[in-house]
């Protein structure tokens, strides 16, 4: 619970977290609140898919971003290529429950489905049978963006068309990775 003499604020992680949400503006908050959805981070582009629907352009993802980075509740990944940011798990964790107040979960989830299979299943289909390196790399670092993808898809709420085409783009990143288990349960999930 804290030092008794600190300020409310200070003597609980949730009061620092719930302190530092109503210091945000209102569409810092919807991008906050919308960037929980990816367990593996997220690009630019990743982060303007979950928020088409509320008047986000590029340059306003890019400064909402750089807001939250600002105000640590977002971080850039230096060790990715390419700009890369993220939230921390316990950031993550908080910024989902108030995806989960604000009753957007369902809709940001598809959201981010349809983002991922977008992005996969166009290269996957065009390369044949392997994917370049360049690709495979990518793919990779979005593992868990798929899982998660892929949870909501085949979920009650979920769209399972999204979850097969993003299943059967996705093979080739599980077999590059040795995944044959994971593989096969996906596969077989996407085949029910």
């Amino acid at each position: 619970s804290g030092r008794r003499t600190a300020l409310p604020r200070h003597r609980t992680l949730r009061a620092v977290l719930d302190w530092s949400h109503e210091l945000l503006t209102e569409s810092e908050r919807l991008l906050f609140r919308r960037l929980a959805i990816f367990p593996a981070g997220f690009t630019l582009d990743a982060a303007a898919a979950v928020v088409t629907d509320a008047g986000f352009d590029a340059a306003a993802v890019t400064d909402g971003i750089a807001n939250l980075v600002a105000k640590s509740l977002t971080a850039l990944d230096t060790n990715a290529d390419a700009p890369r940011w993220y939230l921390l798990e316990t950031i993550r964790t908080y910024a989902f429950e108030k995806l989960g107040e604000q009753d957007e979960t369902h809709t940001v989830a598809g959201r981010h489905a349809a983002y991922f299979r977008n992005l996969i299943a166009p290269l996957a289909s065009g390369a044949g049978s392997s994917l370049s390196d360049d690709d495979l790399a990518r793919f990779v670092r979005e593992i868990d963006n798929v899982r998660a993808a892929l949870d909501w898809s085949f979920s009650p709420v979920g769209d399972p068309v999204i979850g097969v085409e993003l299943t059967a783009a996705f093979a080739p990143v599980w077999h590059h990775l040795l995944l044959m288990k994971e593989c096969r349960e996906r596969c077989e999930r996407a085949l029910l």
